[in-house]
């Protein structure tokens, strides 16, 4: 039995959820500039969202100590696999469970650490040494794929392979159980161990990795993939030093104030998944249209966006509020967060 943890509703965690999914708005809506290139900055920047929220998965999901909760998690994960789903044939029109978005990632994390939570630290540093070595194999071996050839939902001219689709899964598609599994791990096996993430040594630790990764990172090696401006194609040992610094300094950073409830960013944390599906439908509909109306100004039309996606964030807030509102049941507790 696992020792005693506070799990109640963190206002941090809300808040860096939320800069993760600001991080994601911007990232997502750069390629829609069309460029050859992206600066340095666009292009590490909006890579640190996704290893803060997987961190945050494994984080938060810790205890998984009794058979309620590991059975309510694996529902969890399914409604968030079928939410992933939805996003390939509503958003992108291709074929579903085929290049695996970061919410596939998210679902599988909460189905296999529902299966693996009651292992002891030690079995689950192994694990996570596991991955990372047979990602780092993989790389090594030069077998990594860059492109991924999506084929269109329902078009069944297009001979789909089953070889393709488990190597998308585990290693070259958008976000590969390799090496994107090691994340949620590491934030549960930090918060089974209690490991205070914040203070002096922290933040030396955190800015001197951060500072490592800056100094030798070398953008210009960085494969740009089709409509995507991040870095992480494929995942090399400098991203990984400059994803964990970057979560370190977070939880450093927010270790010194505690956010209210009532801030717009908390309340945008609740909402993280929910956000998540409707920015991606918004940015395919309607952003290139809003870019050309506003004479192709990215930070007015993307600014415009975010006011848009707060302005729902207190609908919706609000409308939680209902007494009619069941935080109890589990799919509106996963897609719209507790009260």
């Amino acid at each position: 039995m696992h020792s005693t943890v506070d799990n109640s509703r963190n206002t941090k965690i809300d808040m860096m959820r939320a800069l993760a999914i600001l991080v994601m708005f911007y990232a997502h809506a750069l390629p829609h500039l069309a460029l050859d290139n992206y600066s340095a900055f666009d292009r590490v920047i909006s890579s640190l969202a996704a290893p803060v929220f997987l961190f945050l998965v494994g984080y938060n999901l810790f205890p998984l100590d009794t058979k309620a909760k590991k059975v309510k998690n694996c529902w969890r994960a399914l409604i968030v696999l079928a939410l992933a789903a939805a996003i390939d044939v509503m958003t992108w029109g291709i074929m579903p469970f085929y290049s695996f978005d970061v919410l596939y990632t998210i679902g599988f994390s909460i189905f296999f650490l529902a299966l693996v939570g009651s292992l002891n630290a030690v079995k689950l540093i192994v694990i996570y040494a596991l991955i990372i070595a047979i990602h780092a194999f993989y790389l090594y071996i030069n077998a990594y794929t860059f492109d991924v050839n999506e084929p269109d939902f329902l078009d069944f001219s297009q001979k789909l392979s089953v070889i393709t689709v488990l190597k998308n899964l585990f290693f070259d598609g958008w976000f590969p159980i390799f090496p994107w599994l090691s994340f949620p791990i590491l934030g549960y096996l930090l918060k089974m161990k209690k490991v205070k993430l914040e203070g002096l040594a922290v933040l030396i630790i955190a800015s001197t990795l951060f500072t490592i990764f800056v100094l030798f990172f070398n953008i210009e090696d960085a494969y740009l993939r089709e409509f995507a401006v991040e870095i992480f194609y494929p995942v090399d040992i400098l991203y990984l030093i400059g994803s964990i610094s970057t979560i370190l300094l977070l939880f450093t950073v927010f270790s010194y104030f505690t956010p209210k409830k009532s801030n717009i960013l908390v309340k945008l944390g609740k909402l993280s998944l929910l956000m998540y599906f409707i920015h991606l439908e918004f940015y395919h509909l309607f952003f290139d249209g809003f870019l050309h109306f506003l004479n192709g100004n990215f930070l007015l039309t993307f600014s415009l966006f975010v006011v848009v996606f707060l302005l729902m964030t207190y609908v919706i807030t609000w409308l939680k509020q209902s007494p009619r509102y069941n935080e109890n049941n589990l799919i509106l507790s996963v897609v719209l967060g507790k009260k």
